[in-house]
Formats: C-alpha cells, sequence, structure tokens
C-alpha cells in the first residue's frame, strides 16, 4: 500500500495484545497505542489528508489500550473535508452515535 502514488503508510501496533493487563507486555502495547494517536493528532493537524484510516482503534479501545473520550476529541478536531474510517471489534455506543455510517461485518470464514 505505501507503494501507491500519494498514500502514506504507518503500523504501531505491536500485534495481539494480551488479554491481562498485569501481562509484563501490555505496557508496551499501551505505549505503541498512544504513538499511534500522536501520529493520527499531527495527521488531524496538518489538514492535507482527505482520508485517514485508524484501523483496529476499537479494539484497543476495547483492551484498554487508548481512552474512549480522547479518540473522540481528536475525531471532532478533525477538518471537515477529512474523511475518517476506525475499524475494529467492539466499538463504543460513543463511536456509533458520532459515526455517519456504521457497518457491522459477519466472518464466514478465517484463515486463523
Amino acid at each position: 500500500m505505501s507503494k501507491l502514488p500519494g498514500v502514506e503508510f504507518s503500523r504501531r501496533g505491536l500485534g495481539f495484545v494480551p488479554q491481562r493487563r498485569d501481562n509484563p507486555s501490555f505496557p508496551a502495547h499501551v505505549r505503541a497505542a498512544q504513538e499511534a494517536l500522536d501520529l493520527v493528532r499531527e495527521a488531524i493537524g496538518a489538514s492535507h489528508y482527505d482520508l485517514l484510516v485508524m484501523d483496529e482503534i476499537c479494539g484497543a479501545i476495547a483492551a484498554g489500550l487508548v481512552d474512549e473520550q480522547e479518540v473522540v476529541a481528536l475525531l471532532e478536531q478533525a477538518p471537515e473535508a477529512m474523511r475518517i474510517v476506525l475499524t475494529g471489534r467492539d466499538v463504543p455506543f460513543g463511536l456509533i452515535t458520532l459515526a455517519d455510517t456504521v457497518t457491522e461485518m459477519r466472518c464466514i470464514k478465517h484463515c486463523l
């Protein structure tokens, strides 16, 4: 995707998040998620993007890596012309009410 003209791609997550918050790797996942939000904050502030995709952000909220209200505040700061796509399971109700469009997908078959 990063080879497409006009597309910038940045990966910040560390992969699967441990279910228990007392897992020694959990703080590293929190830091990575916060770094991702910092990048989103910069992208929104720059105001020169047409589309911003926050992949698996809903899962990050559900896992306790980022605060829902922090994400809502970022979305409210975005320029009107910027389209923002949020993905992930367990979407919080607050994001549903804020969204223009919400799609629920159903897994038919998955390799894992």
